[in-house]
């Protein structure tokens, strides 16, 4: 019996550290994934919305994480439930813009990564507007609001960055519509827009955020860096950063919506 006690405590013994190394891991995973999407959304296109979208969705994390348990333990309802709204949108934003692993190294990574893959998309079905540009700008000033509505000097510096995060995107998304719907007009068949495609994406399957801002300087128009990503995610359907053909002619064929400037709203 008492072998059997000591078996039972060596278990226990080797099964903690077991999981709390799994853990650590998993954590030190995340935040490498993290540091890596924003270094290559910054040298694609430097300090734009989304990169500033994501370092705003992490501050909210990371903030409301730490302040969240003292608002519950002190009874201040308002503020945690304000705090709670806070952590889960920030957490849908990182969700939003980390793509799962693209070529995991055991069945648990697998599966991990089709139910994060499941999630983007319940998430995506759900929420339509965060497809669009103006959509996460609008909610990024809607939650920035709140969280900054609360005293603390955390809560306000955060709210202001991602309500600042949400003005731009709401703008680029205006300007970049417009911007979209002239090139759209220099494109004079779909066979002309296969010869362009081919010729910036240099025969490559897919096109990048930087042939994409070739080809529309060489077309006449410049835009800046945020104006560039609004464009970028408005053609890329598939939110995998990788821009086909089939895509840039889902984009020309799709109807005209007139002269009234409705177009600005599928940014």
């Amino acid at each position: 019996m008492l072998a059997g006690r000591a078996i039972q405590t060596n278990l226990t013994t080797i099964a903690v550290p077991a999981s709390t190394q799994e853990f650590s891991q998993a954590a030190q995973e995340v935040v490498q994934h993290t540091a890596q999407k924003l270094q290559r959304l910054n040298e694609s296109a430097p300090y734009s919305f989304r990169v500033l979208g994501l370092i705003g969705g992490v501050a909210m994390i990371l903030s409301n994480t730490i302040l969240l348990p003292g608002r519950i333990l002190t009874l201040h309802w308002t503020d945690a439930i304000l705090s709670l709204y806070s952590l889960l949108f920030g957490l849908v934003v990182v969700i939003l813009e980390l793509e799962a692993p693209q070529q995991p190294t055991s069945s648990s990574q697998t599966t991990t990564a089709q139910a994060y893959a499941a999630l983007q998309q319940g998430i995506r079905t759900y929420f339509r507007f965060l497809e669009f540009t103006w959509g996460k700008g609008a909610i990024y000033l809607f939650f920035g609001s709140l969280q900054a509505a609360k005293s603390n000097v955390v809560d306000v510096c955060v709210g202001s960055f991602v309500m600042v995060v949400g003005m731009i995107a709401c703008a680029a998304s205006v300007q970049t519509a417009h911007a979209l719907r002239r090139f759209r007009m220099t494109i004079e068949s779909e066979r002309d827009l296969k010869r362009k495609f081919d010729k910036y994406a240099h025969h490559k399957a897919h096109l990048t955020l930087a042939e994409l801002q070739l080809w529309m300087k060489d077309a006449g128009f410049v835009l800046s860096s945020n104006e560039s990503v609004s464009a970028y995610l408005a053609l890329n359907k598939n939110f995998n950063d990788q821009l086909s053909y089939e895509e840039m002619v889902d984009w020309w064929s799709r109807p005209q919506r007139g002269n009234l400037g409705l177009e600005q709203y599928t940014v």
